[in-house]
């Protein structure tokens, strides 16, 4: 079975993204860094990173977009930014809003990757 790597992550709005880019530039062009935002790597905050079967990629789409369209709008509040391993990382402060997402994806995605496998 051919497994697909996959990031269920938040997309951060252009204003902050755009930031995110511009100081992973500056960044980059000053100091080694494990890769640079961009083109390949886009700003985000990633509520499960898993592997799933790729015959089954269309199906887990369809989970996520069924919770996104029934989660609420919630602000994120900075919490610190840190270096890490060649990048620079950002904290949020955790949430009611955000645990229940993230608690959602990963109990709908173990229970259907159980499913998957059975």
């Amino acid at each position: 079975m051919e497994l697909a790597k996959l990031s269920i992550a938040i997309k951060l709005n252009k204003q902050i993204s755009d930031l995110a880019i511009q100081i992973s530039e500056e960044i980059s062009s000053k100091f080694e860094a494990e890769f640079t935002l961009g083109l390949n790597y886009l700003p985000h905050i990633t509520l499960l990173y898993t592997e799933f079967p790729r015959r089954n990629l269309e199906k887990i789409q369809n989970m996520i977009k069924n919770i996104v369209a029934n989660t609420e709008i919630f602000e994120l509040k900075f919490d610190k930014l840190f270096a890490q391993k060649g990048y620079v990382d950002i904290s949020f402060k955790v949430d009611d809003k955000i645990m229940r997402l993230h608690n959602e994806i990963l109990e709908k995605s173990f229970s259907f990757e159980r499913w998957l496998h059975s």
